[in-house]
């Protein structure tokens, strides 16, 4: 879109913030007509997970902050991705 090879589209965090930084403008929120819809989807395999353990898991408490989970969600994500990424 800053290119003007498009214009317009989908984005979510962090690409939403950045398009708003650049000038762009916000037609309106998935989550206001979508708001099952998972958006944003992290993955890893299995073995990089174990061999990035730590910073994984910095990460995903990260996204947990950044996306203003609050302090009753977070012990939960944070427990729930500690179960999921093995030592």
């Amino acid at each position: 879109m800053i290119k003007s090879e498009t214009y317009a589209g989908i984005l979510n965090p962090p690409f939403d913030g950045k398009a708003l930084a650049a000038g762009m403008r916000r037609m309106g929120d998935s989550r206001a007509v979508l708001p099952d819809y998972p958006n944003t989807v992290l993955a890893v395999n299995r073995a990089w997970a174990q061999k990035n353990r730590d910073a994984l898991l910095a990460y995903l408490a990260r996204v947990v902050e950044r996306h203003g989970l609050g302090p009753k969600i977070r012990p939960i994500a944070m427990r729930q991705s500690r179960r999921s990424v093995p030592s």
